[in-house]
């Protein structure tokens, strides 16, 4: 298994349990689904998943590697998205949006033909000087979504990506989760 979370155990609160005994396996390639009403710890697993939560008991582990003792390592593989956009995005610009991460791994040139070029194969090319607070809630979880792929982690967590967004999002945000 590619990505392993195992008897998960996680709470808020010392007597209020929100996840307990929770598992599930992914391979690469794999698109896994958690469904459940709301209220249930879905976010929370979520977060787990990603390393931005330690739970009280069990584990996770990505090629077998623990993610809570190599976390500097593991951030890189894993990409995860907030269910709200706002949450996630914070640079003045689209643009500067993509090349946060990116900025830390090369240099100038290499960030502007990156960003370019992915920005044209998603169709965001037209909105790359805009400020994110003023784009609709589909473009914003467009971008947030490129915020993640254009480092090309090896795991996308996302946190209801399609929710609250028009048929057309939909679609466009399927295609790109596909790589069609």
């Amino acid at each position: 298994m590619f990505l392993e979370v195992k008897d998960i155990h996680f709470k808020y609160q010392p007597d209020t349990p929100v996840i307990s005994n929770v598992s599930y396996y992914a391979d690469k390639g794999e698109v896994v689904a958690i469904i459940g009403p709301n209220g249930v710890g879905k976010t929370t697993l979520l977060m787990i998943t990603a390393g931005l939560l330690k739970p009280e008991k069990g584990s996770v582990l990505v090629d077998g590697i623990d993610i809570f003792n190599n976390l500097p390592y593991i951030r890189r593989r894993i990409g995860f998205m907030f269910q709200n956009p706002d949450d996630q995005l914070f640079n003045p610009t689209v643009y500067d949006e993509l090349a946060f991460s990116l900025r830390q791994l090369y240099s100038h040139d290499i960030v502007d033909r990156i960003i370019n070029e992915f920005a044209g194969r998603i169709g965001i090319k037209d909105i790359l000087d805009k400020p994110p607070y003023k784009l609709s809630i589909g473009e914003k979880k467009i971008v947030a979504l490129a915020s993640i792929l254009i480092y090309d982690p090896d795991i996308l967590l996302l946190d209801e990506p399609t929710s609250n967004l028009s048929m057309n999002s939909i679609r466009l945000i399927e295609k790109i989760i596909l790589n069609e």
